[in-house]
């Protein structure tokens, strides 16, 4: 829910900005959250076209697509213009972001790290939601995401794995020294406050935390890269907390 909320929050700060630009291209007269609302029903009640050979992009589609493009402020000009083709019926823009998310090649091959990425984090975990358990937390994730999560089932995530027989045990790192950790304020996969909880479990964590909008911290930031350097090369640890 942390990563949902953290998802929504970059979102709207996208938006927020895309209103008080008028050089964005989704700008609708400074109301870019009301025609991304608008836009999302349309595609609900009718998928846009994309590509010749592709499929149509549907409702869900075009969430992946935001997200993508949420992790990099980078990627918010070409998620403007996705959105702009996209109320104009092209939905090829919002597709390209999809792909670029699940790793699809020029061949048309995809990658495999996010089903890698699910089969770990389930077997580092016990906790298995039925369906019905699942389906009953809809409602909470559209409370605090309403654009990115307008679902009414769960995502049974792990539901139909098997038991973990290896589950991770609690981290303290007890005895590992110094350990950096890096968050940006504006991260939606990591929230800031899912990368405070981490140094908050360490023994001795060193936590930098950068102003940007994007997932991970390294590159974003010269006082940050500078101190991680330094660590890194120099084993000369930051701070317990430096705010960049």
């Amino acid at each position: 829910m942390q990563q949902t909320a953290g998802f929504e929050a970059t979102f709207d700060t996208f938006l927020a900005q895309c209103s008080d630009d008028p050089g964005c291209a989704f700008h609708n007269d400074g109301d870019a959250e009301g025609a991304f609302d608008q836009l999302m029903l349309k595609i609900d009640e009718k998928p846009l076209p994309s590509n010749d050979g592709r499929p149509n992009v549907t409702r869900g589609v075009a969430i992946q697509a935001v997200a993508e493009a949420m992790y990099s402020d980078q990627l918010w000009d070409t998620l403007e213009t996705a959105l702009d083709l996209a109320t104009q019926g092209d939905g090829s823009g919002l597709l390209a972001l999809y792909d670029s998310y699940y790793q699809r090649q020029a061949d048309g091959t995809w990658d495999n790290s996010l089903e890698a990425f699910q089969t770990i984090v389930c077997m580092d975990t016990t906790e298995r939601f039925t369906v019905e358990e699942d389906d009953a937390l809809a409602p909470e994730f559209t409370e605090i995401a309403p654009r990115l999560s307008p679902g009414t089932t769960g995502t049974y995530f792990c539901t139909f794995f098997p038991d973990s027989i290896d589950p991770r045990i609690e981290i303290t790192a007890a005895g590992a020294g110094p350990i950096v950790v890096c968050g940006a304020t504006g991260d939606p996969s990591t929230p800031l406050q899912s990368t405070k909880n981490m140094a908050a479990s360490l023994e001795d964590a060193r936590l930098i935390i950068i102003d940007a909008n994007q997932h991970t911290c390294y590159g974003a930031d010269p006082c940050a890269d500078e101190l991680i350097d330094d660590y890194l090369v120099n084993l000369i640890a930051p701070p317990p907390i430096t705010e960049c």
